[in-house]
């Protein structure tokens, strides 16, 4: 079973440039354990993937691989079991994972169950490092989703899942057995897409040159 976890801190841009445009991702500060990925570049997409789980289309082709990946709750280094992209355009911001996993499962079966307890894919975005919103995502091998924007951190977790859907999607595919113990697994991937006007706790679309700061992976209540 596993859980992917993709923090940002320091996510700047130039944005709506144009093809070259990119988003920047740098963590503030070097947590204790093994060693992460501290920077990550997202790219402008030209045409948006098709959201199939497939992760065959352009978009994917000319992303930047995200590939280190470790497991913080155990101290177990990164290996090739994880690696992730991120592209956006004018409407949205979209990533894509693929996880090599031996035994799949899966929890929850509607948005905003607690997916975290089974095999979940995970993204947070904190706008501003002076301000306390973040924004905490999760897709798993169901293609169930989690979608929370937080006020704070600690805030009431059943008020905020409690809000509408924010347009956030993700479709997933295994390879494998989805909750059959005893067998193995190869694994499954998983692409998403998370509109802008989602992040519209912190005014929505960031702005050309904007510095956005990001959030701790911590998981929900």
């Amino acid at each position: 079973m596993s859980r992917t976890i993709l923090r940002h801190a320091a996510w700047s841009a130039p944005l709506l440039v144009g093809l070259v445009s990119t988003i920047t991702a740098l963590d503030a500060a070097e947590p204790p354990g093994p060693a992460a990925a501290r920077k990550a570049t997202c790219r402008f997409a030209a045409k948006p993937p098709v959201l199939d789980g497939n992760l065959d289309d352009d978009a994917w082709k000319h992303a930047e691989v995200i590939p280190t990946f470790p497991s913080f709750w155990n101290g177990r280094p990164s290996d090739d079991s994880t690696q992730a992209m991120l592209v956006w355009d004018d409407d949205a911001l979209y990533f894509a994972a693929t996880m090599k996993d031996k035994e799949l499962r899966a929890f929850g079966t509607k948005r905003n169950d607690a997916l975290w307890n089974g095999d979940v894919f995970e993204l947070f975005f904190k706008p501003s490092e002076e301000g306390p919103a973040y924004y905490e995502y999760q897709a798993n091998p169901r293609s169930v989703i989690l979608e929370l924007a937080w006020p704070r951190r600690n805030d009431n977790f059943r008020r905020i899942a409690a809000e509408p859907p924010t347009g956030m999607t993700a479709v997933a595919k295994v390879d494998g057995t989805l909750d059959h113990p005893g067998d193995i697994d190869v694994g499954w991937r998983v692409e998403g897409k998370i509109p802008w006007s989602a992040f519209k706790l912190t005014g929505g679309k960031p702005k050309p040159a904007a510095t956005l700061t990001g959030a701790p992976s911590t998981p929900s209540p």
